[in-house]
């Protein structure tokens, strides 16, 4: 199928790559919204008159509502037709950065900072899988690799661009064409509210249902265990830093019920003859490993991407943009590879490219000297 007979479940012609385009770019903005704040928490610490565990709430509250979010994905996609999902998503992600930005300087009003963000990340929630799913409908098995790459090179742009752009805000004012960009944390987020906008404005004429639908029911207690056990799970790792392993109430109980909750969830979805979420792929030895592996890869470019920046400011006394563009490097790295990789996997398989992968991830930090130790 070539790019101009491209037809939605209707069977109505559209132009496949605006649309791809303009999904592509409105996941830029969301995955700005996480790359940005870590450059940008000393300034958040001190114009809010928080201390770091306060403002790792932002990050905290983002992740919860991101990982709930993701199993009710899977419902939406398939009851919801693609063109007012899509839309609908990205308003509400909107919404969640303008309340973000517009939250006033004040102490107490902290909590609007933090409402804003969970706001996006349940959008963030849902346009990730969404677009992941919509490529898997619009192109071919041969054309999937590739376009799979672009939206990794989308993602891993993100910590390229996030902590840099943010790093030179801070840094000072900046003038051109007449208007004047200010040096504070709300300017942060102009770039992704504009993206956003603009994506808003033109996805009505370019975006189509191309997502087969389903006639599926809510299983409520899918959804109840999925968000309870999920919610739960996370938040005693997040309280970790601030109460320590030992915290019977903060940290054991919410990690050990969460864990009982999602035993509960996989065994309720393996008993469903249509479930909430199909957990019967971790069957496949290979999607688990690659999951397993792929988390693990994560969790380790998110631990740095957040703390190295006030790391970095807090302690070795570096402007924002200096520890911004510490990260710049490796995240232009990933841009660069990303469709690459889709390309090698392609031809050589995702075995021999996600060892060959995972040998240099965890090989060559042990080669750097350590300088900031």
């Amino acid at each position: 199928m070539t790019k101009t007979q491209a037809v939605d479940i209707h069977g109505r012609s559209y132009h496949r790559t605006i649309m791809f385009v303009l999904m592509l770019i409105a996941t830029l903005a969301g995955s700005l919204m996480q790359s940005t704040l870590g450059t940008a928490l000393p300034t958040l610490m001190d114009k809010f008159s928080i201390d770091l565990n306060t403002a790792q709430q932002a990050t905290t509250w983002f992740l919860l509502a991101l990982g709930v979010m993701v199993p009710v994905s899977s419902y939406l996609v398939k009851k919801v037709p693609t063109k007012p999902l899509t839309i609908i998503t990205y308003a509400f992600l909107l919404i969640g950065v303008l309340v973000t930005c517009l939250t006033p300087e004040k102490h107490d009003m902290w909590w609007m900072f933090v409402v804003g963000r969970v706001i996006a990340a349940a959008a963030v929630g849902i346009s990730m899988p969404l677009l992941q799913i919509a490529i898997v409908n619009i192109y071919s098995k041969e054309e999937r690799s590739f376009a799979m790459g672009l939206m990794g090179l989308v993602v891993g742009m993100s910590p390229a661009i996030g902590p840099t752009l943010t790093g030179w805000i801070l840094n000072r004012s900046h003038h051109f064409l007449g208007f004047t960009l200010p040096d504070n944390w709300q300017a942060i987020f102009y770039l992704p509210i504009t993206i956003l906008v603009v994506v808003l404005v033109l996805l009505p004429f370019f975006m189509r249902d191309i997502i087969p639908n389903e006639d599926v029911k809510l299983d409520f207690w899918s959804l109840l265990l999925s968000s309870f056990g999920f919610g739960l799970f996370l938040l005693g790792f997040t309280n970790v830093s601030n109460d320590g392993w030992s915290a019977l109430l903060a940290v054991d109980a919410p990690i050990v019920i969460g864990l009982l909750l999602i035993i509960v969830f996989i065994w309720r979805q393996l008993k469903m003859e249509k479930p909430f979420l199909d957990v019967r792929v971790f069957k496949s030895w290979d999607f688990s490993v690659a999951t397993i592996a792929v988390s693990a890869v994560m969790m380790a470019m998110m631990g740095v991407e957040m703390m190295l920046p006030t790391y970095l400011q807090n302690i070795h006394g570096m402007s924002a943009l200096d520890s911004g563009l510490t990260l710049l490097p490796g995240a232009l790295f990933i841009g660069f590879l990303s469709p690459v990789a889709g390309i090698l996997y392609s031809k050589a398989g995702i075995k021999r490219v996600g060892v060959a992968g995972l040998l240099v991830r965890f090989h060559l930090p042990l080669l750097r000297p350590q300088r900031l130790l």
